[in-house]
């Protein structure tokens, strides 16, 4: 039953101990929401996939995830439903088989949240999404965005089968339809043989900022993400963040179509998240989960602590 109430009974009264209230349970109406607070936005598409792996069912894991924690974060002392409300949206109803009709969506409402002053956190859903979010996002900023990419791969191949919109091609689309200049693009975790080398030798012809998983170990976690932050905020209005859940070091993260080795640790990129929201990231996705491959819900729990630390990162800010 936790799962599934609200903050209020039908007679104005609370019906739960918000002591121990779970997330959940401090969720909001739209209405209720002030400028700078957020909007959750489930966008359960995967894509024209030929190997279709549950991506689509990301949006109920991360609730699922979500209905597990509670709303308060000692490391920023941000308590969720207090000093930030939060408004879960629903799912934006996708055309399964239609790029274009889904971007049309994807593009209808996150423009109406973000004129209402609200922060988007979009569930993918695969990586095909963030082509359209991004794209909204953009518009919205005048074109002068930057785009904070944490992924294994960095999504810049020209298509897949003849499919132009497949999960691995968002980066490429979104840079040469010129909705964010390359050099205020930073594609963070890249790795060892996940990637072809024409992805890679793409990366590097459009010009986008490519950090292999190396490098950041290298030069360290804190000094890297500081540098890409530097490179999104250069000269733009706003900057976006996605964060594909293969970029994770894939022993962590079972529920995802390609977990890779070698990749962030928890610990490394919840710290990361913090940081980028604390540092005024204006919309944030997570991608690539796939419950249905998941392992007694870890992926899915890690991903949305990940939501939280966003959603907390954005309420310290605002305080």
């Amino acid at each position: 039953m936790e799962h599934l109430t609200t903050r209020k009974g039908g007679l104005g009264l609370t019906i739960e101990d918000q002591k121990y209230a779970k997330f959940n349970s401090v969720l909001v109406p739209m209405e209720e929401l002030r400028e700078g607070d957020i909007a959750l936005i489930g966008i359960p598409f995967e894509g024209l996939t030929y190997n279709p792996v549950g991506g689509r069912g990301g949006p109920e894991g991360i609730r699922k995830g979500l209905g597990f924690y509670r709303p308060y974060s000692p490391e920023l002392d941000v308590t969720i439903g207090e000093d930030i409300q939060v408004s879960d949206l629903g799912d934006i109803a996708i055309s399964p088989l239609s790029y274009d009709e889904t971007f049309k969506r994807i593009d209808s409402v996150l423009k109406n949240v973000m004129e209402k002053g609200f922060v988007p956190i979009a569930f993918g859903g695969s990586h095909t999404i963030t082509e359209g979010t991004v794209k909204a996002f953009s518009d919205f900023h005048n074109r002068n965005v930057g785009l904070l990419w944490f992924d294994a791969h960095p999504d810049t191949m020209e298509d897949y089968y003849g499919d132009k919109h497949y999960c691995g091609c968002p980066v490429l689309r979104i840079v040469e339809d010129g909705y964010v200049k390359p050099e205020n693009v930073v594609i963070l975790g890249v790795r060892s043989f996940h990637d072809s080398k024409g992805t890679i030798y793409k990366a590097k012809e459009i010009g986008v900022n490519m950090v292999y998983m190396d490098d950041i170990r290298e030069q360290g976690i804190e000094k890297n993400l500081r540098w890409a932050l530097e490179r999104v905020k250069d000269g733009t209005e706003a900057f976006y963040t996605t964060l594909d859940t293969d970029v994770i070091e894939g022993n962590f993260v079972p529920g995802t179509q390609a977990p890779c080795p070698n990749g962030y640790l928890p610990n490394e990129i919840t710290k990361c998240v913090r940081q980028v929201a604390l540092s005024g990231c204006a919309a944030f996705d997570v991608v690539e989960l796939a419950p249905s491959l998941d392992v007694r819900d870890t992926t899915c729990l890690l991903m949305a602590s990940l939501v939280l630390e966003m959603i907390a990162g954005v309420g310290k800010r605002n305080k």
